[in-house]
């Protein structure tokens, strides 16, 4: 059995631009309020390849920043999704994709979403994911999101970030 290693830079995630340096990463915003400064959104934002809201996710994002950040998709059941936020979006070219089964959350349905580009673009190595709003909300959410971390642990790098906590699993 190939033995998997990872390299954990998980502050680079805050450099800006013309001097970040990590792997290409996923961002992930889950329906929880967005709680950092603009300053350090704008970063993770900008750094990130390709930009996904789960759901409520989207309703968090416009209403912080008011069309400010438009993601490339919107994914999960939609049943936290606001009308005038789903309308708003797809007017600016947002992807928009209901998956309804309700044996995944809305962070997994994500998390399917990045594998199927990743087999698009015929990639060889699996993106970084960091998940904003992550550690936030109802209990159960937070067990599910630290227990994706450990069914993943072998397919990719993922960060759980808030307010005041990053979470990663380091398995050995």
């Amino acid at each position: 059995m190939e033995v998997v290693t990872f390299n954990w830079k998980f502050t680079e995630f805050l450099n800006k631009k013309d001097h970040f340096k990590g792997s290409p990463y996923i961002l992930i915003i889950l329906n929880q309020p967005i709680q950092y400064s603009n300053d350090i959104f704008h970063t993770l934002w900008e750094n990130a390849y390709l930009r996904i809201c789960a759901d409520g996710g989207a309703n968090h994002l416009y209403d912080e920043f008011k069309g400010i950040y438009i993601p490339h998709y919107i994914r999960g059941d939609l049943d936290s999704l606001r009308d005038d936020v789903r309308h708003f979006f797809h007017s600016q070219g947002t992807v928009i994709q209901l998956e309804s089964g309700q044996e995944s959350t809305d962070f997994m349905k994500c998390i399917d979403l990045i594998s199927i580009k990743e087999e698009e673009e015929e990639k060889s190595s699996k993106y970084d994911v960091l998940a904003i709003g992550a550690s936030g909300g109802r209990f159960d959410h937070i067990m599910s999101n630290i227990h994706y971390l450990y069914k993943l642990k072998d397919e990719r790098k993922i960060y759980l970030l808030s307010e005041k906590n990053l979470i990663f699993l380091l398995d050995k």
